[in-house]
């Protein structure tokens, strides 16, 4: 459940891409259409450090989010929506650096 609980913005993006397979996918296309660039803005924000909030000690496992991405790159591209799809490869490659990156030790003050 706890895992479920940190995915769950994902997963669900996951299955909405998913309901295009079963539904009408016109309102999907505009739904994605928004959220997609919101969540590139975000993770070029995560990049940059300018990052709200802390990264969690405790995290869902990467290999999660990987999947997740590959599903949603595959059935973007499977419905030939290639613009989303390359958007997604973005996502992906981004989310791939700021997991492969280098933590930064922080400073510490020096007492006089």
């Amino acid at each position: 459940m706890k895992l479920l609980k940190k995915i769950w913005i994902d997963l669900l993006v996951t299955i909405i891409i998913l309901l295009t397979f079963f539904i009408e996918p016109r309102f999907i296309k505009y739904f994605l259409y928004i959220y997609t660039p919101l969540i590139l803005i975000g993770r070029i924000i995560a990049l940059t450090g300018l990052n709200i909030q802390k990264r969690n000690v405790s995290r869902a496992p990467n290999w999660l989010f990987h999947l997740l991405y590959a599903i949603n790159v595959i059935v973007l591209a499977f419905n030939r929506w290639w613009v989303l799809c390359i958007l997604w490869i973005i996502i992906w490659l981004l989310a791939f650096i700021y997991v492969a990156r280098p933590k930064t030790p922080k400073k510490k003050l020096r007492r006089i």
